[in-house]
């Protein structure tokens, strides 16, 4: 997880608002066995709107 996490913060600082295409892109060379990263996009994404 906390390659998701670094790489989450990398993206959110050059794209402060970014679309789930760029999340995704951002966070492909991190492997995870959860249910195809679902539940992380949407955390990057409440991140980025400042929800959390």
């Amino acid at each position: 997880m906390p390659g998701m996490v670094i790489s989450a913060q990398g993206l959110l600082n050059k794209k402060p608002e970014p679309t789930k295409e760029d999340i995704q892109k951002a966070i492909r060379g991190n492997i995870c066995r959860c249910t195809g990263y679902v539940k992380i996009i949407e955390a990057i994404q409440l991140v980025a709107k400042n929800v959390l």
